[in-house]
């Protein structure tokens, strides 16, 4: 058995032993092929494929930040930076509800363009060393020119004197420091900002007269003379009730105006970063959800401090508030009725073909329908109304037992109130009335001429002048100006005095393109800026316009036009070298403009060729036939900054507005483009961001 076991153990010794040497040798082999691979991934081919890269011709642009043309960004994870390189400058971008580059704050007020003559003397070439306005004196003469200075936003609501005009990039404003402190300027703002949103409101709200006033009286017209039997056109109401929405947006949005104006001055004496805080939070301050208690005395604006809660205040709040509750169940009486068609149809023939249009067909509703949209509901209230002096109540009482189809003779006096109508026929929304009497009672009153016609006894009788007209009930005016005073003088304010006058401001960009030998040329007409598919595709280019809307009524687009003629869009390179003139459409009574549907002027914007004579004056000559402004160099970033402003010396009385803070509101667009042949990549359809979700 030992002998057995022995060789057993030596067999098994001698197999380990040999198991053992395998592995070393295995061992080996795997070190020696280790090496080997190793060895032959030091420099490893691939061979035989086929490589195209991709290139295009490129003209790119950003807004150059502090730091200059080099400060300028590149590269993935810029989108939405305007200081960085792409195709689209947005200076429209908001931080709350204020523009994010403060250009909202900017009015232009008139100016002269200083200049001096280039080098080679020309008169053609002129630099650029600011803008003149001039001052007045006490008998109200205008007296000596005085330059204006270069004023950088601070982020809080007011343009800040900058150190060096020079050294200035982005965007700049030229206006007058006349040391009154942040609280003061900004009371300034708010304050003009607040009176605009009235305007606007008090527009909207006319509007809906000009628009619907019609339709909504024949509704009263009918209620008054024929009574609840009557069937009545509510086919407007649902886009009135829309309208009127907007015009609510606007009263709110002034009202949070006043809060900002009374911040500023009961925050006087507050310190920068209390202030800046202030200027923070009135940015995005949102009232339109906000209800003010009977016994509540104070609003807060920023930790620990707060505004008294005025009647004026609450009155206002409490308006809004009730405008909205009006409008708000009118829509729901609008959606619960379900036998009403609101909106127009529109549908494409089977086959193809151009789509058709079918109008809302709600032509003939009852009594009950009409009332719980349009008086339930307060949006109108008919008993408050009066027509020619009378209300519906006086009117019935005219008519008596006297009805259309009794065959009895008319009444006299109700015939003679009916014929004075038809010739001189008034509708007067007084306070209390409803909607379009609340919103006069915070932004004023406002009227418009409708067509009205009077049926009774068999005839109708038509006035093409009938004026329907808000009138404020003496004690119903909610007026946010009253009781403001100008903030007091904080001597512990900053020493950086903030612009209070403005003449214009300046944009400045960069330019770069991979083209050789190109121009930089103002690109008027709409055209691509992304990609081009036959025309067929939204290609996100715009051109160089400016749109304008008209704030007052009693301001008229033909006013408005001639203003706009003073518009000078001036051109300059890095050496502020003019190199464009840009100016609207200068022939005012019959030029090439687009009107919008909500009286909006939008004129183009070409390049002019022009003199300055001795005295400063600028004088335009003919439309240049192109729109080329600069050399553009290869690889290398290039400026060029853009000065708006209004030339003084055409502007007099005719042209602005005598009951607006503001004769024209609008925005600018401008698109450049390159001479040289660009060729886009050939992408099929526009490449979005990805999404990773």
């Amino acid at each position: 058995m030992v002998n057995k076991t022995q060789s057993k153990v030596s067999t098994l010794k001698s197999k380990l032993i040999a198991a053992i040497a395998m592995l070393l040798v295995g061992a080996f082999m795997v070190v020696s092929s280790s090496y080997a691979w190793f060895t032959l991934s030091t420099a490893p081919e691939v061979t035989g494929i086929y490589t195209s890269v991709g290139a295009n011709g490129n003209l790119e642009m950003a807004l150059v930040p502090e730091g200059g043309l080099s400060a300028i960004e590149n590269g993935v994870g810029t989108t939405g930076n305007n200081e960085a390189w792409g195709n689209l400058v947005d200076l429209g971008q908001t931080t709350g509800n204020q523009n994010a580059y403060g250009l909202d704050k900017i009015s232009l007020m008139p100016a002269r363009l200083d200049t001096k003559n280039g080098a080679d003397n020309s008169g053609y070439t002129y630099a650029f060393n600011g803008l003149k306005s001039v001052t007045y004196g006490a008998d109200g003469r205008p007296g000596d020119f005085v330059n204006a200075v270069a004023g950088k936003y601070n982020g809080t609501g007011t343009f800040v004197k900058t150190a060096d005009d020079s050294a200035t990039y982005g965007i700049t404003a030229y206006g007058a420091a006349s040391g009154m402190s942040a609280q003061q300027t900004a009371y300034l703002q708010y304050k003009k900002e607040m009176d605009s949103l009235l305007t606007a409101a008090q527009n909207k709200a006319q509007a809906t007269f000009a628009t619907y006033g019609n339709a909504l009286a024949d509704v009263i017209m009918a209620k008054a003379m024929q009574g609840d039997g009557a069937t009545f056109d509510i086919t407007f109401a649902s886009d009135m009730i829309n309208a009127l929405e907007l015009a609510n947006k606007d009263l709110i949005d002034a009202v949070e105006k006043y809060v900002a104006v009374a911040a500023s001055i009961a925050l006087y004496d507050a310190d920068d970063t209390t202030w800046a805080g202030a200027v923070t939070a009135l940015a995005t301050l949102d009232l339109s959800n906000t209800t003010i208690a009977d016994d509540q005395t104070t609003l807060e604006i920023v930790s620990g401090k707060t505004i008294p809660v005025t009647a004026t205040l609450r009155n206002a709040i409490n308006k809004y508030n009730g405008i909205k509750a009006k409008l708000t169940e009118a829509k729901s009486a609008i959606t619960a009725d379900t036998t009403l068609t609101w909106t127009d149809t529109t549908t494409t023939p089977e086959g193809g073909g151009d789509p058709v249009t079918t109008p809302a067909t709600a032509k003939t509703a009852t009594w009950t329908q009409t009332n719980a949209i349009l008086f339930a509901t307060g949006v109108v209230n008919y008993d408050e109304i009066l027509v020619n002096g009378k209300t519906t109540t006086e009117i019935k009482t005219m008519m008596g037992e006297w009805s259309p189809s009794s065959g009895d003779p008319i009444p006299t006096g109700l015939q003679d109130f009916g014929m004075a109508f038809v010739s001189n026929g008034v509708i007067d929304f007084t306070s209390g009335s409803g909607v379009h009497a609340d919103i006069a009672d915070v932004a004023g009153e406002y009227q418009a001429s409708i067509a009205v016609t009077v049926k009774f006894a068999g005839s109708s009788f038509t006035n093409e002048n009938v004026r329907l007209r808000t009138k404020i009930d003496s004690g119903a005016k909610i007026d946010l100006s009253a009781g403001l005073s100008t903030p007091a003088d904080n001597s512990s304010a900053s020493a950086e005095k903030p612009l209070t006058e403005f003449y214009g401001y300046q944009l400045d960009f960069g330019f770069r393109t991979n083209a050789k030998s190109s121009k930089l040329q103002l690109q008027t007409s709409a055209t691509g800026r992304i990609y081009s598919n036959d025309g067929s595709e939204e290609t996100m280019g715009h051109g160089s316009t400016m749109t304008f809307a008209v704030p007052d009524n009693n301001f008229t687009q033909a006013q408005a036009k001639k203003l706009m003629t003073t518009v000078r869009i001036v051109f300059m390179d890095e050496a502020k070298n003019i190199v464009g003139l840009g100016l609207l459409e200068q022939n005012h009574t019959s030029g090439t403009y687009e009107h919008g549907a909500n009286g909006e002027i939008t004129s183009n914007i070409y390049l002019y060729d022009f003199t300055i004579d001795a005295d400063g004056k600028l004088t335009v000559g003919n439309q240049k036939a192109n729109g080329e402004l600069m050399d553009l160099g290869q690889n290398v970033a290039t400026k060029l900054s853009v000065l708006v402003y209004m030339d003084g010396d055409l502007i007099d009385n005719s042209m602005v507005a005598a009951e607006a803070t503001a004769s024209l509101q609008g925005t600018l667009n401008l698109q450049f483009s390159s001479t040289a042949d660009l060729k886009p990549m050939d992408y099929t359809e526009f490449k979005a961001t990805a999404n990773n979700d």
